[in-house]
């Protein structure tokens, strides 16, 4: 089974994968630089994208042995920020 998931702009940013057999689950989210990958990262390892200036021409890739470490930011009132609890990515099934 696989799940994808887009933000708002149609660019991807998350890959789940769960192996029928095996049960192994596989995890890869992406981060974006306006319209182009800025980087992927999964358990084991982290991929850098650098592009020429103004253009969709890569030129090199920075690989880490680790993933990217996200950190939750705080909304208005210094809470911490939820993006399953933000109304504007509510999905309602009608």
């Amino acid at each position: 089974m696989v799940e994808y998931r887009y933000d708002a702009l149609g660019r991807r940013i998350q890959k789940r994968s769960k192996h029928h057999h095996t049960g192994g689950e596989h995890n890869i989210i992406y981060g974006w630089d306006g319209n182009t990958l800025a980087y992927e990262s999964n358990e084991q390892i982290t991929k850098h994208y650098i592009y020429e200036k103004d253009s969709f021409v890569p030129l090199a890739q920075a690989v880490y042995a680790e993933e990217i470490e996200l950190h939750q930011t705080p909304d208005w009132a210094d809470k911490p920020y939820s993006l399953q609890r933000d109304p504007l990515w509510r999905v309602t099934k009608t």
